[in-house]
């Protein structure tokens, strides 16, 4: 990332960070402002997408970029207009926050009244536009496979994002604002790990994984192999993309913690099981509308059952194993042959 990304990206990270403090302080009337400058970032976010599409997908300040679909970078659009419409209701409508009470699990504590849970709503959305334009400039699944084939997995990239997510998780539930670090960990349903939470985590990891094998085989049968290659070839690379040992590990646990920490931890007691899944599927852009865009799904709602049942760490052991078993697999398979 040149400087000048740099700089962007620290001042986007600022702005959201101030925006979920002021949430967590209360304030109403400034939290509407710093929202309303979330909601026009999607806006601009988008139509620079439709605009980079139609001339061409030419190369932005002299970097070369991949094809941009036109379709899809309308589509991104019709999805950006979408989020910035239901924020904006959000924003200036305690009858659309109290409608979204009405939908959510009784079990959920959304309350509609809550500036904390207004910046959520509306953050949420914020993240997942921006995953998808990401996702649309990078030319679709074969353009994030040629990128991982390309630049591989960096290390401090993986350790930074899954900061960012135990970062965002603490700073939403208010940590050193409204809560200490026990009433934090309370609230995250994060302890050391007990042996109910090893236990349930390795055999809920071990069940998840038995299950996307499944999922492969009969996903395999339903279409052709050029089909499959192709949908599954994001995926395979990032398999083959984690090329030793400190590389699989750091990828295995602490992408885990920084998933769960946010999706089990914090979002979900508030928006519930369900709602919490179905965003954690539609954040992972490798298996887009793909049938393991599904499986994403149901592995998410066990997670969440288990967090329910245990504990977030709970959650993180499973999330691990999940994560270990195949790609340790695939390392070793891969360090027999170069053997």
């Amino acid at each position: 990332m040149d400087l000048t990304g740099l700089f962007i990206s620290a001042a986007v990270l600022l702005y959201v960070g101030m925006t979920i403090y002021v949430a967590n302080l209360g304030d109403m009337q400034r939290l509407r402002w710093f929202l309303y400058g979330i909601i026009a970032g999607k806006v601009f976010i988008g139509l620079n997408l439709v605009l980079l599409a139609t001339a061409g997908g030419e190369a932005l300040a002299g970097a070369p970029m991949p094809e941009i679909s036109t379709s899809a970078a309308f589509a991104n659009f019709a999805l950006v207009v979408v989020a910035a419409a239901i924020s904006s209701a959000f924003v200036t409508s305690p009858a659309a926050r109290l409608s979204l009470r009405r939908i959510l699990p009784a079990s959920a504590d959304y309350n509609p009244e809550s500036p904390v849970h207004l910046a959520g709503v509306v953050l949420s959305l914020a993240f997942l536009v921006l995953n998808t334009t990401q996702f649309v400039l990078g030319g679709g699944l074969g353009g994030l496979a040629d990128m991982i084939e390309a630049t591989g997995v960096a290390l401090d990239e993986v350790l930074f994002v899954g900061l960012l997510w135990v970062l965002a998780a603490l700073l939403s539930v208010g940590f050193g604002i409204r809560r200490t670090m026990e009433q934090t960990l309370a609230r995250l349903s994060l302890r050391w790990p007990t042996s109910t939470d090893l236990r349930a985590g390795i055999l809920t990891g071990g069940l998840l994984y038995a299950g996307s094998i499944v999922v492969a085989m009969i996903w395999a049968l339903f279409v052709s192999p050029e089909t499959f290659a192709e949908q599954t070839a994001a995926a395979q690379r990032l398999g083959q993309a984690i090329n030793s040992l400190p590389l699989l590990l750091v990828v295995s646990l602490w992408a885990p913690i920084g998933e769960e920490v946010f999706f089990r931890g914090a979002m979900q007691p508030v928006f519930g099981i369900v709602p919490t899944s179905l965003f954690f599927a539609l954040i992972h852009t490798q298996y887009a509308l793909t049938p393991a865009s599904v499986w994403i799904v149901v592995v998410a709602i066990v997670l969440g059952f288990l967090r329910e049942r245990t504990s977030t760490t709970a959650t993180i052991v499973a999330h691990f194993v999940y994560n270990f078993v195949p790609l340790a697999l695939l390392l070793l398979t891969s360090s027999s042959m170069v053997g």
